[in-house]
């Protein structure tokens, strides 16, 4: 651990770590209140089970309702999506690619994520097995990407114009009458009112502020319609918008109009082996929406978590029952959360900052405290989320390669050591069940927890567990006799007679229960470790029917969290014509009023995230922190690639070299995200060489989704011109004197 002091870093003991934490956080829970202590959980945590199965123990212990992290950056917008079409968070319908026929991707790059809530290893090759077999990819995006350059069909869209798109397609496909929604169609409510919503999308409107033209419009309708098997897949280019709610909604709409939820070649629900929304057979963590909202924007929660475009304004706002204090989990937010160094100024207001993570970075350069976890590869690792997004049944366990050298601790440890120092407001109950839990992960590890979860997973030796302990509840045997519960589960089970350790949770449970060697029968911790590269438990296959039944839901096409929120998009279509008809206007009279582009955010395979720039095979080569501009307007601004060009917001500016390429459409800019490290007191020296700037120094906290207030990355209006910078740099001084490069 490290404390900051007014001469620097000071290395200190855990048991000093862990006092200060407990004083600190306490002193200021006790004198503020509870929501006095924020935390952010960054992306790297949902990677990791041992946090994932131990950090909601810490944030009840907390009880702060002031929670943020990487989800309103990122893919709320599906999760919300998933809540309000099919009753529960957790549904995500997974693109069938092995068996589609015409996979239509909007605002994804899955050859270089790999299949961003869509787990597709080899994504080039499967997505080339779809041409192969006779059928299409089709790419709308921006910039012509790495995915885009292998596809059937390449159609370029304004940023932030995708709900109009879907909106247009969704009315070409009902006022056409090629809905044809199959099996569901008992199960599928607000058809007609979905028909109504759409119906002012026209294609001659659509085509105007999307740039894609009303021919083609068409033809993506029919063409998507009339295939055999479809899936719509969209990704951060739709959620990370001002309406990326509205796609994500009209994305399961368009699959299920068209026949293809829930169907072999559509889009299809995982049966993962532990199913963390579906425990026991009751369904956890439903989710819910707008509970509570933020104390200076009335921006609504999502399950518990408020947005984190709100957290600077939250911990600078001038009252007594502002955030004081943060805990940070594996997250950057100066780097990834729109208006940085907004968020960067506030943190250093905060009275105490802890930060769970191994570098001093961006952000976590003002904690005063930091508890550096173990490595990856000296922990175990089971992929709690990623199994449930798969586009098959798959499980995998992976035991550390390295063993932690002496006076090292997990991450889950950390929580651990955090959660029993805090709390003490909380009811007699809970600090009895925190205290359980914690003694079984404390005297077993935190894999005990992932094995009893395969266990009554689907495919474990206690896979009907739920149905074992609902019948025997209906029954009202258990008021009968207390001991009959733990009978009708173990009922069934010999007792085996060899020795096991005494501290091997798995070997107590294998003497308890049937030993089943059929992993797709008895799976558990013991069995998957003879699987050391994963187990495919099969195809995806039909299952919503059953899921809504069960909760006695039906698929809602037009629910009205929705309906409400297409007033907004309309106004924005409205603005948009009365600017188009006002600059046609004026270039009829010999104006010529520069226009603003629009900006577009990118990633590539080296560089997805800021913690992978401190590693030089990551890094090196040609830099990759440039703005890509096509020639025309490079043309016009009288720029050559590797000139500076300055990027202007209502935030701030960045001054960045650019790439001139027709792979980015006329109007629009594209820059990288993840760069920025060029601020002082970080220590990561390899990432410095190669600072870049942060995009997110230009993004605005104030473009946001206005339904959720999820950060509008793409989208943003900007102005462009040639930076000032480049005066002072003698190869661009020579190179100004030379003719422009011709447009193509």
């Amino acid at each position: 651990p490290m404390l900051r002091g007014d001469d620097g870093w000071e290395p200190i003991s855990w048991s000093r770590a862990y006092t200060i934490a407990q004083q600190r956080l306490s002193n200021i829970q006790h004198q503020y209140g509870k929501q006095s202590v924020a935390t952010y959980i960054g992306n790297p945590c949902v990677h990791n089970h041992g946090l994932m199965l131990t950090l909601p123990l810490l944030l009840r212990s907390l009880g702060s309702p002031n929670r943020f992290s990487a989800t309103s950056l990122d893919q709320l917008p599906h999760m919300l999506a998933n809540l309000k079409v099919f009753g529960h968070q957790g549904l995500f319908p997974i693109p069938d690619i092995n068996n589609t026929q015409y996979f239509l991707c909007i605002g994804g790059n899955p050859v270089t994520s790999q299949g961003s809530l869509m787990s597709l290893p080899n994504a080039k090759e499967k997505l080339e097995a779809i041409k192969r077999r006779g059928g299409k990819v089709v790419v709308i995006d921006p910039r012509r990407s790495e995915t885009a350059e292998i596809a059937s069909e390449y159609y370029p869209i304004r940023p932030g114009s995708d709900p109009y798109l879907l909106l247009g397609l969704t009315r070409e496909i009902i006022k056409n009458n090629w809905v044809r929604m199959g099996h569901l169609e008992a199960l599928t409510d607000g058809l007609d009112t979905l028909a109504t919503v759409v119906e002012a999308y026209t294609t001659q409107r659509v085509s105007a502020i999307t740039g894609i033209s009303e021919q083609h419009i068409r033809h993506i309708a029919l063409s998507f319609s009339s295939s055999t098997a479809a899936a719509i897949y969209g990704r951060m280019g739709v959620c990370t918008q001002e309406f990326g709610s509205i796609n994500a909604w009209l994305i399961h709409a368009l699959n299920a109009l068209t026949g293809n939820l829930d169907q072999p070649g559509g889009t299809l629900f995982t049966q993962p082996a532990i199913d963390l929304f579906n425990l026991l057979g009751q369904p956890q963590q439903t989710g819910h929406f707008d509970a509570r909202r933020t104390k200076v924007r009335k921006l609504p929660e999502f399950s518990g978590e408020f947005p984190t475009a709100a957290m600077a304004e939250e911990i600078t706002r001038d009252d007594k029952a502002r955030i004081r204090s943060l805990i940070t989990f594996a997250g950057n937010p100066v780097l990834s959360a729109p208006n940085g160094t907004k968020l960067d100024r506030a943190l250093e207001t905060l009275d105490f900052m802890i930060s769970v993570d191994y570098c001093i970075n961006e952000t976590s350069r003002h904690a005063h405290l930091i508890l550096p976890p173990t490595s990856p590869l000296e922990r175990s690792h089971y992929d709690l989320v990623f199994h449930h997004l798969a586009i098959r049944n798959t499980t995998k366990y992976s035991s550390p390669l390295f063993s932690p050298p002496e006076g090292a601790q997990h991450d889950w440890q950390i929580v651990l050591a955090l959660t029993e120092r805090l709390g003490g407001h909380r009811s007699l109950l809970t600090k009895l069940q925190k205290r359980l839990y914690l003694i079984l992960v404390r005297r077993f590890g935190i894999d005990s927890i992932l094995d009893l979860l395969l266990r009554v997973g689907h495919y474990g030796q206690l896979w009907d567990l739920g149905d074992r302990v609902n019948s025997l509840l209906s029954s009202n045997l258990l008021l009968k006799k207390p001991y009959a519960l733990a009978r009708s589960l173990f009922q069934r089970a010999p007792f085996y007679k060899q020795e096991v350790q005494p501290d091997s949770f798995s070997a107590i449970l294998d003497r308890l229960l049937i030993r089943n060697t059929d992993h797709a029968q008895g799976l558990s911790l013991t069995e998957l470790k003879k699987h050391p590269h994963g187990l495919d438990l099969g195809p995806l296959k039909p299952s919503l029917t059953k899921k809504l039944l069960d909760r006695n839901k039906t698929i809602d096409l037009a629910p009205k969290t929705f309906q409400r929120h297409l007033k907004y998009v309309a106004a924005r279509l409205d603005e948009f014509e009365a600017e188009n008809r006002s600059t046609l206007h004026e270039q009829k009279n010999g104006g010529n009023k520069a226009r603003p582009y629009q900006l577009s955010g990118r990633r590539d395979l080296r560089s997805n995230n800021s913690w992978m720039h401190n590693y030089h095979r990551l890094v090196k080569g040609k830099p990759r922190c440039v703005a890509i501009m096509n020639p025309k307007d490079a043309s016009r601004h009288r720029v050559r690639k590797g000139d500076l060009i300055r990027i202007t917001s209502d935030v701030s500016h960045i001054d960045i070299p650019v790439e001139i390429s027709d792979t980015v459409m006329t109007g629009v800019v594209s820059v990288p995200h993840g760069w920025g490290h060029h601020r002082a007191g970080t220590r990561l020296s390899i990432a410095e060489k190669h600072a870049g700037v942060s995009i997110n120094d230009i993004t605005d906290d104030q473009f946001i989704d206005q339904l959720t207030g999820v950060a509008a990355f793409n989208g943003l209006s900007v102005f462009i011109k040639k930076s000032p910078m480049n005066s002072t740099n003698k190869e661009s001084k020579q190179q100004e004197a030379e003719p422009p490069l011709e447009a193509n």
